[in-house]
């Protein structure tokens, strides 16, 4: 009895011993399941090839592979920024790298101008004997001398229904060769509204009106405006300035507002304007004048060899110190004998010692010649900005979305067109080193590591300084910065 009771109790030390044994196992083998698990939790480290979007399907290689720690890792938060430049002023651009000239008053980019200023000759009558001069001219007004109204006693009757019953501001009448032209401007609420008409056997026929698709219209309730119309029959400028300017190409048929070359800095509170059209077909030239001995203008339009207007410059300050310098005061204007020159009559103009006698020097007159020499096309010209990325933001990604520039084509060269032209480049770039070249509604990318941003535009130049490209604006730049 005593043996099997011995014999029991080996056998069940021995079960005791294998079960704590299993039991230690079945808790070592949940022990490393365990760290397994946790361990799988932990985010898994690879080598990647960080090629930008457009290449995540791109073969790896050796040399351009960045590692990144993390897959998971979220990209930095990142905001679209915009940025327009109308060209109002300098501040913008890079003046070391930009060889356009800024005209701020049109407010456009432009080939350098070039003109001067002679005296041509002395006069021993006040008027350098205009009478029997071939080529018309017209004599510069004060203020109080400028009537508005005064071609109203010469229109033909009935006026058009149009204007019958209005409070008329300003009426005036032209002659373009057999073509008279006549035009109206109205008190229209606040504002003023402009009629044009041609004038056939006493008839008035509508270009301009209420109903026509163009239309002279003001907007900012201010105005004493005044239609002036010059150029040809055919080929002519329609030219509604007050505070604020209205302007219509028509040619051939057809009109064409042109009012974007013109602002309010133009216009600069109204003028009395007087039109000078030189040269004929794609060789022409106009001038926008002031028939106001003190509130001299001038204003070149230009077409680059074309049938249409492609630019505006405004010389008015030029002129002046001009005018200033020479020491005498403007009493007349007219197209001088060749193309790109305007006469100006002085009296008083620093010549009496030139005269035989001081009795004759009290009337002295003069005749001198503004020259417009056209623009400087002796190289490639640009533009660039400055740093516009003011807050050293990285950039990744930029796209122009408003860009307008006239060239030398027959239709305004705005949007996607421009950017396939033989006579600019256009580039965006994230430093001075690093442009690349813009599809319009496209954007560029860049690799994120600097922290610049700029714009440049390259134009082609010509072998006629009579060519120039008018840069109108830059807008709607948008660019993609990391945060």
């Amino acid at each position: 009895m005593s043996v099997l009771t011995s014999k029991n109790s080996g056998n069940y030390r021995f079960v005791l011993k294998e079960r704590n044994a299993l039991l230690w196992l079945v808790l070592l083998i949940f022990f490393v399941v365990l760290v397994v698990f946790f361990d799988s939790l932990k985010p898994t480290k690879i080598n990647l090839a960080y090629l930008g979007d457009e290449a995540k399907d791109a073969k790896m290689t050796g040399t351009n592979v960045k590692i990144i720690s993390e897959l998971n890792k979220p990209e930095p938060p990142s905001v679209w920024k915009s940025f327009g430049d109308n060209f109002s002023s300098p501040v913008y651009l890079d003046s070391n790298q930009t060889d356009m000239y800024l005209d701020d008053v049109t407010t456009s980019l432009v080939f350098p101008p070039l003109y001067s200023w002679q005296k041509k000759e002395d006069c021993l009558d006040s008027g350098c004997d205009l009478t029997s001069s071939a080529r018309p001219g017209n004599f510069l007004l004060e203020k109080e001398e400028v009537n508005y109204r005064a071609d109203l006693r010469s229109m033909p009757t009935p006026w058009p229904v149009e204007v019958r019953n209005r409070n008329i501001v300003s009426a005036s009448l032209y002659n373009l060769g057999e073509q008279q032209m006549a035009s109206f401007v109205v008190d229209e609420g606040k504002e003023e509204r402009g009629f044009v008409y041609f004038l056939n056997e006493g008839k008035y026929e509508v270009l301009i009106s209420d109903e026509t698709e163009a239309e002279i219209l003001t907007k900012y309730g201010r105005g004493d405006g005044y239609i002036a119309i010059g150029g040809e029959e055919n080929n002519f400028i329609i030219f509604y300035v007050g505070y604020e300017i209205h302007a219509f190409h028509y040619f051939n048929g057809e009109l064409i507002d042109i009012s974007n070359f013109f602002g309010l800095r133009v216009a600069d509170d109204g003028f009395y304007p007087y039109i000078i059209k030189q040269g004929q077909g794609t060789d022409t030239t106009w001038y926008i004048l002031s028939l106001e001995k003190d509130r001299q203008r001038l204003v070149k339009l230009w077409q680059n060899g074309t049938n249409y207007i492609k630019g505006s410059l405004d010389l008015s300050f030029q002129l002046n110190r001009y005018l200033d310098n020479s020491g005498g005061e403007p009493v007349y204007i007219r197209p001088g004998l060749n193309k790109g020159e305007l006469e100006f009559i002085l009296e008083n103009a620093g010549n009496a010692e030139n005269l035989e006698s001081p009795e004759k020097s009290e009337n002295a007159s003069s005749l001198w010649t503004f020259l417009d020499e056209g623009f400087d096309n002796s190289k490639p010209r640009q533009a660039v900005s400055i740093n516009l990325n003011k807050k050293s933001l990285a950039i990744i990604k930029a796209e122009i979305r408003s860009f307008n520039v006239f060239l030398d084509d027959t239709e305004n060269q705005e949007k996607n067109n421009i950017f396939s032209s033989d006579k600019l480049e256009i580039y965006l770039g994230d430093s001075l080193d690093n442009f690349l070249p813009v599809n319009f509604g496209k954007p560029i990318k860049f690799n994120g590591d600097k922290y610049e941003f700029y714009w440049k535009v390259k134009f082609e130049n010509s072998n006629k300084n009579d060519y120039s490209p008018w840069f109108d604006h830059i807008n709607d730049l948008q660019y993609l910065v990391y945060l």
